[in-house]
């Protein structure tokens, strides 16, 4: 008998199985699950400000667990300090501190024991995973002068802290809930409109985890729950122009908010140190992007990776500084777990889709602007004036009227092909990604009298001009060396070093050239990605907000000077202050300042790197060649690139 035939099922127990499955049995749509784990930082400082706003909420942030106007004993507290224990294994909640123990007989108090000095009281931190809350006990204290000396007190003194101040400190609570709900209503913008469900799903999993105390505040681990097929996606490298256009978008827009991060430092007592620690990441991020592009090697996780490392840069330097600024300081912690959990979830090494867009940015930017500071995340070449006064840069005046504008070439007459010299690197042919290296997305031309020719045409170089064309460039230079040494922050025993480095790169980056001619038409010396240009090649991209394009493009001095400074800020404030150029020899000094000013301050540990291996990179080369030659006074061998003999 065939019992297949005769059995039935109805069609409302399949519809309740099916809900049922999906109800309490998940791993049937998402497949098997994997506990993914995203510390995030908190501050100390935020902690403090909860203590403060739920124990020492009387005037002046007193706390006042036991009033001295409602009996014989009192205790007063004020002036709290939290920090972590020497042996980070608890918190340290320190205090000014007012004791008072009597006896009392009727109506009467007789005083007893009275004592004002400092305490200091070490709490265990524990998790209430069911409340979403952290919480304190009071584990020991200790009792100081006011001058910080370890002392004694009456033990009815310590009775009354036991009795009252320990129950009352261990009421404190931080909540967890509300930092997770704004994760969960965040982050999922960091994802493609096709992948915010499963962010959402993932994200509603969340839950805390262990807590570390650390120097600088304590780690929370966050738990999330995702598919463990994902742990076995790699990542791959973008192939189509439409990958390729997704990638180099995000990355302007991440770009944009970095800058946008160091606008809201602007102002604060930032150390020079950490000034130029934020500036050399974003450099080191700008170069390595266009070397990836460039090199067709842009992973499709490319800007995960950016943000995760500009992040450990920026994390401490902004807590630091920001979480001073109450009015931001609930939305600032927001902002700080978003960072956290981004650059956690890069680690992970996870293919879960992340997309860094305007509008996620610009979310999290809103959380922490202040007055005054809008958050419009605008990729543009303008110079940025709080860069400039932030890092100390680009305070250079063009020299001569510059358009607004792109302006391609200027034609001026008189000019012939035949005598405008070696054009051997004539740097603006076409290049397969100038699409997305132009100045802007579409470039404007405007009226070439803009430009004024009579300005322009000394530095074009002539075959005939030979001697009086080195001798205008190198008044040139010369003005521009002079401009660093006058400011008297270079050490003399570095003068003739520097002023043969600054020519040496002249040499190596243009043949000491501003201007190319073709058919009676001039334009700016441009690299073959149009990325950098003029005499000392700046790179416009990299140096965005900083130096003007046009100028940078139309005026030589401005060029000059902007290159100089660029070779004195990576001679003074990388290379001179990092402990492996004492050992260094003034030659390789002048290798490794030019390594970097070509490539970024990460060249510097690259180049020593190849220096010891004997590896050096065919431009290491170029470069010693013609460092060699300024150093021996052998000027006349820019005719080899000049005229080409």
């Amino acid at each position: 008998m065939n019992y297949r035939k005769n059995i039935k099922i109805s069609p409302y127990l399949f519809s309740v199985f099916c809900c049922f499955s999906l109800l309490f049995f998940p791993v049937f749509v998402y497949g098997e699950l994997q506990t993914i784990h995203l510390p995030i930082m908190i501050d100390y400082s935020f902690l403090q400000s909860s203590i403060i706003r739920q124990a020492f909420n009387k005037p002046g942030e007193k706390a006042v667990p036991l009033d001295f106007g409602e009996g014989c004993g009192g205790i007063e507290l004020w002036t709290p300090k939290v920090g972590p224990d020497k042996d980070k294994s608890m918190i340290k909640l320190g205090s000014n501190i007012k004791l008072r123990a009597g006896l009392p007989i009727g109506k009467t108090c007789i005083p007893l024991s009275e004592w004002e000095g400092y305490i200091e009281v070490f709490q265990k931190l524990f998790v209430d995973q069911k409340n979403m809350k952290l919480g304190l006990q009071t584990m020991d204290f200790q009792t100081l002068t006011p001058q910080r000396i370890r002392t004694s007190i009456n033990p009815v003194l310590v009775d009354i802290i036991k009795t009252y101040l320990n129950p009352y400190l261990n009421k404190i609570v931080f909540d967890v809930d509300a930092p997770v709900k704004g994760l969960q209503n965040i982050l999922p913008l960091f994802f493609q409109s096709k992948d915010q469900n499963n962010a959402r799903s993932w994200l509603s999993t969340l839950r805390p985890g262990q807590v570390q105390i650390k120097q600088d505040g304590i780690s929370l681990d966050l738990l999330m729950d995702i598919e463990k097929k994902l742990s076995q996606e790699k990542f791959v490298f973008a192939d189509t122009l439409e990958e390729k256009q997704d990638i180099i978008k995000s990355w302007e827009e991440w770009d944009a908010f970095s800058v946008y991060q160091v606008h809201t430092l602007t102002g604060q007592p930032v150390t020079e140190e950490e000034r130029n620690n934020i500036l050399e990441t974003i450099l080191d991020a700008r170069y390595d992007f266009f070397q990836k592009l460039e090199e067709g090697k842009l992973a499709k996780d490319f800007v995960s990776q950016q943000f995760s490392g500009a992040w450990q840069t920026f994390g401490p330097v902004m807590r630091k500084y920001l979480t001073k600024q109450h009015d931001i300081s609930s939305d600032f912690m927001l902002f700080t777990a978003v960072s956290d959990v981004l650059s956690a979830l890069n680690k992970t090494g996870l293919n879960i889709g992340i997309n860094f867009n305007r509008d996620a940015l610009t979310k999290l930017a809103q959380l922490i602007s202040i007055h005054g500071l809008s958050p419009v995340l605008q990729y543009s070449h303008d110079v940025d004036r709080k860069l400039l006064d932030f890092f100390g840069l680009g305070q250079i005046a063009p020299a001569v009227p510059v358009p607004s504008i792109y302006i391609n070439e200027i034609e001026i007459p008189g000019l012939s092909s035949e005598n405008v010299g070696y054009n051997k690197r004539n740097l603006s042919y076409f290049y397969p990604l100038q699409f997305f290296l132009d100045l802007s997305s579409s470039r404007a031309f405007a009226d070439e009298k803009t430009v004024d020719p009579k300005q322009i045409k000394p530095w074009v170089f002539k075959k005939d001009d030979f001697d009086p064309y080195l001798e205008r460039t190198g008044r040139k230079l010369e003005q521009a060396y002079a401009d660093v040494i006058n400011k008297k922050r270079l050490d003399k025993r570095y003068h003739v070093l520097f002023k043969n480095l600054l020519l040496a790169t002249a040499w190596q980056e243009t043949c000491w050239r501003q201007f190319v001619e073709s058919k009676g038409k001039v334009r700016p010396l441009e690299s073959y990605n149009q990325t950098s240009v003029g005499f000392m090649q700046i790179n416009v991209r990299v140096w965005r907000g900083i130096y003007q394009p046009e100028a940078l493009r139309w005026d030589i001095d401005y060029n000059i000077q902007s290159g100089c400074e660029i070779l004195d800020l990576y001679f003074q404030r990388y290379a001179l202050r990092r402990a492996e150029t004492r050992t260094l020899d003034m030659d390789t000094l002048a290798m490794t300042v030019y390594a970097m000013y070509n490539g970024g301050p990460g060249q510097y540990q690259k180049f020593l790197l190849r220096r010891k291996n004997y590896k050096y990179s065919k431009i290491d080369q170029l470069f010693w060649q013609k460092y060699l030659w300024v150093k021996g006074g052998q000027l006349n061998k820019l005719s080899v690139c000049l005229i080409g003999k």
